[in-house]
């Protein structure tokens, strides 16, 4: 996948015979970081707004995390997740469990300074991975 695209190249616009201005975008935020409803601004950002909206604390967020690992250790989800097998040069390698909350120091995360407010209740371990949300569709 391209790190970069040309904003409207989908249907052939050669950027260098074009008389309009060509933007240069980048994937990793448009389809990626970037907030589905507000173009421009971080999902973290909008998570941040929507904490203050609806007043969840940061113990409120750090507890929740600390559930969903508990909830995954204990398989609580392994009936609505379908694993599946990558041969590797190491041999075979399955995926059938959410990675990220079995990463995280907990520990750690509450000495975490907020990211996107000063006051703010988001921070770099409770906004979303950018494997967040990752999905295949067979």
């Amino acid at each position: 996948m391209a790190c970069a695209r040309l904003r409207k190249s989908r249907f052939g616009r050669d950027p260098l015979r074009s008389k309009q201005k060509v933007a240069i975008v980048d994937r990793m935020m448009t389809d990626g970081l970037e907030d589905a409803y507000t173009p421009g601004k971080p999902m973290d950002a909008f998570a941040q707004d929507r904490a203050e909206d609806y007043q969840f604390t940061r113990a409120m967020q750090d507890a929740h995390s600390e559930r969903a690992r508990e909830a995954i250790s204990t398989g609580m989800f392994a009936a609505e997740i379908v694993g599946f097998e990558v041969e590797t040069r190491y041999g075979p390698v399955v995926f059938n469990v959410d990675e990220q909350p079995g990463k995280a120091n907990y520990e750690k995360i509450r000495s975490f300074k907020p990211a996107f407010a000063g006051n703010g209740t988001i921070t770099a371990a409770s906004s979303a991975s950018i494997s967040d949300g990752a999905a295949a569709l067979v």
